[in-house]
């Protein structure tokens, strides 16, 4: 396995420590001190904890695009959704210092309040798209659909990461397998 590059090895640390401690809490030298690194490094590579946050923002953007080129429509609404919900869970859960971030800075970094946006646009042209495949059907509005599938997804997804273990968790299997297939027929 090749090693990480020292700017990989610093986004990391600055991903783990965001969410933990949360960005006002964490300063630079403890960023660098967690990845191994001097804090000269770490200012050679990003000059301050807002270029941090800017390439780590960047780095989450890529992966949006990749989702997007990786969705593929099946032909079948519920395997679609299904797909959409555990890739989404996937995302947020890969990459939840950046959600922390957001719920905790509300306004603090216009870049990082833009990413649900981001989502909205993504997942709008998908349901448009399923809509033209014949999978949504024609007369719901598919706006609407996709941000109160995004809300659904989301709200699970931020009650997971904030109270983790809790008795009205549900496991992300079941709620897959009931409010995606519930939803599912609901656009059928």
């Amino acid at each position: 396995m090749p090693k990480e590059s020292t700017e990989a090895q610093i986004l990391t640390a600055f991903g783990s420590l965001l969410k933990q401690n949360g960005y006002d809490s964490i300063t630079t030298k403890r960023i660098a001190a967690t990845a191994g690194v001097n804090e000269s490094t770490l200012f050679r590579h990003f000059v301050n904890k807002d270029g941090l946050m800017d390439a780590l923002l960047e780095k989450y953007l890529r992966r949006i695009d990749e989702i997007k080129l990786d969705f593929a429509p099946s032909g079948d609404i519920t395997v679609d959704l299904m797909w959409v919900a555990k890739t989404y869970a996937a995302f947020i859960n890969d990459h939840a210092a950046l959600f922390f971030v957001a719920l905790r800075n509300n306004g603090q970094f216009p870049s990082v309040d833009k990413l649900p946006l981001r989502f909205r646009t993504e997942l709008v042209e998908a349901f448009q798209r399923l809509q033209q495949t014949g999978e949504i059907r024609a007369d719901l509005d598919a706006e609407t659909e996709a941000i109160n599938f995004m809300l659904i997804n989301f709200g699970h997804m931020v009650f997971k990461m904030t109270f983790p273990g809790q008795p009205v968790d549900i496991p992300a299997e079941k709620f897959v397998e009931t409010n995606v297939v519930n939803f599912a027929e609901h656009l059928k």
